[in-house]
């Protein structure tokens, strides 16, 4: 988890420094895309991406329209990320990042019929305890 946090704190450092010197939005999501796919050239190197392209084209339509929607969705989820890194601090970011795993983590316990045991609960109320002294902590003024 530490090095979650400082992996989003250095994203959201130099997020904030691309804003400051007024790069507009697109510019920073391109070259966020294009980080991304020089990232993952190792991965598609090992993969038959053709064959898997054409797989997908032979599906039905519903199936197309999805995978095309996760692409739309994952631009507006950087979108929204840009936004949120502009209106908050970069250790809010990272918290709320780690904070919304906990309502994952209840559900997966009853979707999948996990039996509630110490070490569930536990997980479950050091990561809301750790959310509570953030939010104090935040909340005093300074």
């Amino acid at each position: 988890m530490g090095v979650n946090v400082a992996a989003n704190l250095m994203h959201v450092q130099l997020m904030k420094r691309m804003q400051s010197r007024k790069i507009p939005k697109a510019v920073v999501l391109h070259y966020q895309s294009v980080v991304m796919c020089v990232l993952l050239l190792p991965e598609l190197w090992n993969q038959d991406v053709v064959s898997i392209f054409w797989r997908l084209m032979e599906k039905r339509l519903p199936v197309r329209i999805a995978f095309l929607s996760t692409g739309i969705n994952g631009v507006v989820i950087a979108l929204c990320t840009m936004w949120a890194i502009e209106a908050t601090s970069g250790s809010t970011y990272s918290m709320v990042g780690a904070l919304n795993k906990i309502p994952s983590s209840i559900l997966g316990i009853f979707i999948f019929n996990d039996p509630i045991g110490y070490l569930n609960l536990a997980g479950v109320a050091i990561g809301l305890g750790g959310g509570i002294i953030f939010s104090i902590d935040k909340a005093k003024p300074k």
